[in-house]
């Protein structure tokens, strides 16, 4: 049975009940007289897409659910109707009325989800590393980064591992590690503004988030290394898997760790000042828009299961 579900204004949505339905005598009495408003008011009903706003289609189910009227014969302008197509007519009240909002709740809820709507739309991710080797990825500098068992392992340094085919901006970047000793170090370096030719380029004119196990709240994993003070410390133990998600969102940039929010960042809040002589990274703005890299250090080596994108909704 084709269902559409009706408020005092207007269709709300339409979808097929899948739960069958029956003329019980609690409606039964209600019938004769439904079919006579459908015939004169039925051809001005018209259903709405299931795109329609779904804030609608809430206060629908929660009015059918709380509807207990008894039954009348007739419907006040603002009744919840049902028309069905199929014999033209109008119920309201009772378990028909209930089930076929409920239905319909269920189904829009469902179909909207899927709908390519900026608020809803869930953006695909997409792989930088495939686990079989360095395709799409540049090294500059010394040590290396290695393929073993479907990892990236850091080996000496320091030098960065770059992904080379595009720029990164306005996406989330997925990346999960681990650290195998406290000495532990490497980087997600974003925001490069130009293609690495050695790797202090892009630690004085990117960022750096930092990965790495050290006691000072401004270079502990998940910083903008020696920019930030980290919110929170949520690290797992040496030797477990880590999940890092990097959001690029024009210049603002926020870092969750193991879903703990440590790092929210927008390009021109104060930070605090390089001193003299140190190799901290130079201070200055960066650029929405930039490559990514995966810094390898000397020390214990850091693993990278996932190296991951994804695009933000427009």
């Amino acid at each position: 049975m084709r269902v559409i579900v009706w408020t005092s204004e207007g269709p709300v949505t339409e979808a097929r009940e899948r739960s069958g339905y029956s003329r019980d005598a609690d409606v039964a009495q209600d019938f004769a007289a439904l079919d006579a408003l459908s015939a004169q008011k039925g051809s001005s009903l018209k259903p709405l897409s299931a795109s329609g706003y779904m804030g609608s289609v809430f206060s629908t189910a929660c009015t059918s659910l709380s509807s207990r009227k008894p039954s009348s014969g007739r419907i006040s302008p603002g009744s919840l109707r049902m028309f069905d197509e199929s014999r033209r007519s109008c119920y309201r009240s009772g378990m028909d009325v209930c089930r076929a909002a409920l239905a319909s709740f269920l189904e829009v809820f469902l179909i909207a989800v899927a709908l390519p709507h900026p608020l809803l739309a869930q953006q695909p991710a997409r792989a930088l590393f495939n686990g079989k080797n360095l395709d799409g990825w540049s090294h500059v500098g010394p040590g290396s980064m290695i393929v073993e068992d479907g990892m990236l392992k850091t080996e000496g340094g320091m030098g960065l591992l770059w992904y080379s085919h595009e720029k990164v901006g306005n996406a989330k970047l997925r990346v999960v590690f681990r650290l195998t000793g406290k000495e532990s170090d490497s980087g997600v370096f974003i925001r490069i503004p130009e293609s690495p030719t050695e790797p202090w380029m892009p630690v004085n004119r990117g960022y750096e988030v930092e990965i790495g196990d050290w006691p000072d709240d401004y270079s502990c994993t998940g910083v903008l290394y020696t920019f930030t003070k980290a919110l929170a410390r949520p690290l797992n133990p040496v030797g477990e898997w880590n999940t890092m998600e990097i959001t690029l969102e024009g210049a603002h940039t926020i870092v969750f760790l193991n879903g703990v929010k440590v790092t929210d960042f927008t390009e021109g809040q104060p930070v605090p000042p390089k001193h003299a002589g140190s190799i901290d990274p130079d201070r200055g703005p960066r650029p929405d828009i930039g490559y990514i890299g995966l810094q390898n250090h000397p020390g214990a080596p850091v693993y990278f299961k996932e190296i991951a994108l994804y695009p933000l909704a427009k």
